[in-house]
């Protein structure tokens, strides 16, 4: 799964893309908690975050 965040990256930046990527990481992040803790998991969520707010997707800026 870190590997698909990380290709991710190297794609172009289009709304829809980012989009997926913001729902990755909530994903990821939940399913990271179990087995390593909180901190990678709110590394996740300040990068959903400062994505959510690029994009000005109120939706997914509530749910960070």
């Amino acid at each position: 799964m870190i590997e698909a965040l990380e290709a991710a990256r190297h794609l172009p930046e289009h709304r829809d893309l980012l989009e997926q990527a913001i729902d990755f990481r909530f994903d990821l992040g939940d399913a990271l908690v179990p087995l390593v803790g909180h901190g990678p998991g709110l590394h996740l969520l300040r990068e959903s975050k400062r994505i959510a707010e690029a994009l000005g997707d109120r939706q997914r800026l509530g749910r960070v």
